[in-house]
């Protein structure tokens, strides 16, 4: 069965929510007045940590600040180092280009004997073949004109055979009849 609300009843059930209520403020509470306190020892610690970060950065700072000065006179130093090794290797090219200048004019000279060398002997290789090839010419008009009497030969030899075969035919024929 079902019981009803009375107003006491309700009373009772409001006084105790607010009884409630109010433990659950008072916990609240307490909970917040320890947040803040950490938070308070936090923000002290985060104070110090700042101080000493500031310290550590001023020290880092004159650091960097130290290590640039070196930098910059070692940087010139190698910057009159490079300097020295500039004016080296230029006087290196110059006297490689003299150098190779020479040996150029002697190497031309040098094409020039054997090229006049080459020409001569080429002349005198062209002379030769020219002479080779009058004289295997003539060679060949020489076997050309054997030939033609070695053909005539031939053709006469087998006309005197044919009309030697056509007679003896002829006659064979003639005795036969």
């Amino acid at each position: 069965m079902r019981q009803s609300w009375t107003d006491d009843r309700l009373d009772d059930l409001s006084h105790r929510m607010d009884e409630r209520f109010d433990h659950v403020e008072g916990k609240m509470k307490e909970g917040f007045a320890r947040v803040d306190r950490e938070i308070g020892g936090v923000r002290g610690e985060i104070g110090g940590v700042r101080g000493e970060t500031k310290e550590g950065f001023a020290r880092v700072d004159a650091e960097i600040g130290g290590l640039r000065g070196e930098m910059k006179e070692n940087f010139e130093q190698v910057d009159n180092k490079f300097g020295e090794l500039r004016g080296g290797i230029k006087a290196v090219e110059r006297e490689l280009r003299t150098e190779i200048a020479g040996c150029e004019r002697g190497l031309r000279e040098q094409i020039e004997a054997v090229n006049d060398g080459l020409h001569s002997e080429i002349k005198t290789v062209e002379k030769g073949l020219r002479d080779e090839t009058q004289q295997i010419n003539s060679n060949i008009q020489q076997i050309n004109l054997q030939m033609h009497a070695f053909n005539r030969t031939i053709l006469q030899l087998v006309g005197g055979l044919m009309v030697s075969l056509i007679v003896t035919l002829f006659g064979l024929l003639i005795t036969s009849l």
